[in-house]
């Protein structure tokens, strides 16, 4: 199973979290909000799809065949817009949204339903901006589309959405990104989970209670304005809670 850009990035939070979400032993449930987000996300790329009558879009959905159409339509001379371009490379996995031919490479553009400019969109696209240099591709652009503030209802499909140029920080992240695909590709794909380390984002981790809070009655949580600085420490020194019970 390829890694995907959902994986990626939550094993940059969390590997071990990560390698029991890929490895099957949890799924995340999904609320009503997801689904609603979901949908709405859906119904966003439809519309922002057809800003681009002229491109290809790739339909399938088996990450081998949408691959293998997404390379064909590379090389052919007259592509110059592919939506939902597909890309395997080094166990990595990503669907660009938009992918237009430019004179010396190729400029992709991620279409989301947000109106803010958000840290973790720069993220998101910069993931598939490194997938896409690890197949090869020479990415001279990255741009983010994103709802515009200023549509209202009724106005055409054109008026509701703003392009962002974010090329300088997206490559940047995307290099960044490539320097932990190494490390994050070895904890996901071995056969035992990473050994957990304790972060603040553990304290609204699902699986905190069977993973790092074995045997711990009262994990550091419990402590109020607790610091990243005061978490480090008791992650290095678990075996003092466990001498301390």
């Amino acid at each position: 199973m390829p890694i995907t850009k959902n994986l990626f990035l939550t094993a940059l939070q969390c590997s071990t979290l990560t390698w029991h979400i890929r490895a099957g032993e949890y799924q995340e449930p999904q609320s009503l909000l997801d689904k609603f987000n979901c949908e709405e996300g859906i119904e966003i790329h439809r519309r922002a799809q057809s800003l681009f009558p002229d491109a290809i879009l790739i339909t399938e959905t088996e990450p081998i065949t949408a691959t293998n159409q997404t390379a064909r339509l590379l090389k052919t001379k007259t592509t110059s817009t592919i939506l939902e371009a597909a890309f395997v490379a080094d166990d990595f996995i990503a669907r660009a949204d938009v992918l237009q031919k430019q004179k010396t490479g190729w400029k992709l553009t991620e279409i989301k339903s947000s109106v803010n400019l958000k840290p973790e969109l720069i993220d998101d696209i910069a993931y598939t901006t490194m997938v896409l240099k690890k197949a090869g591709l020479n990415i001279t652009a990255c741009s983010l589309l994103l709802i515009s503030k200023e549509y209202r209802l009724g106005m055409p499909d054109n008026k509701l959405f703003t392009e962002i140029n974010q090329t300088d920080q997206v490559l940047k992240r995307a290099d960044e990104l490539e320097l932990f695909s190494k490390e994050v590709q070895e904890q996901l794909l071995r056969n035992t989970p990473p050994a957990p380390e304790l972060k603040l984002q553990c304290k609204d981790c699902p699986i905190f209670k069977s993973c790092f809070d074995k045997n711990i009655d009262h994990p550091i949580f419990e402590l109020p304005r607790i610091s990243h600085t005061k978490c480090q420490w008791a992650g290095q020194n678990r075996s003092l809670w466990a001498r301390s019970k």
